[in-house]
């Protein structure tokens, strides 16, 4: 059974990181609800579950990492699949940001501002969106290489 810890990838590891830290401050306190991304992603759970979009964080973090450190041979749709979850996220949260909140004038709190300032402090969200997508898509592909070696 082949089953490493692969660390290139650091941008799909830092999502998953964020996710299981997420996950356990929904689990653990009502502190951080008024922030852009606990509120994107409680906005997208029936009746704003807390434990749902904790379950939900921790099954895409755990589909992610058998993703990346089961190096047997499998499609590469399969293999694919299991980044769809974490990709999920960050795609919710980064259009939420990214998008949303700069046609809205103020942050979830109430706080108004500018709409470029809203821009300005998402854009590195939208940023992460874009090489977290980037790294899904080369390192399918590597380990779908490998694999066939």
């Amino acid at each position: 059974m082949r089953f490493k810890f692969p660390w290139e990838p650091a941008a799909i590891w830092l999502a998953v990181l964020m996710h299981l830290v997420f996950a356990f401050l929904f689990l653990t306190t009502t502190g951080a609800d008024g922030t852009l991304a606990f509120h994107a992603i409680l906005s997208t759970t029936p009746f704003h579950s807390r434990s749902l979009a904790a379950l939900i964080l921790i099954a895409g973090s755990g589909a992610c990492i058998f993703g990346l450190c089961w190096h047997r041979k499998m499609g590469w749709l399969f293999r694919f699949s299991l980044f769809v979850p974490q990709q999920t996220f960050i795609t919710i949260v980064s259009l939420y940001l990214g998008f949303f909140i700069v046609a809205q004038p103020s942050f979830v709190g109430g706080v108004p501002r500018p709409p470029a300032f809203m821009f300005v402090s998402n854009v590195i969200t939208v940023m992460f969106f874009v090489v977290h997508t980037c790294s899904i898509l080369y390192w399918v592909r590597r380990l779908e290489v490998l694999a066939n070696d």
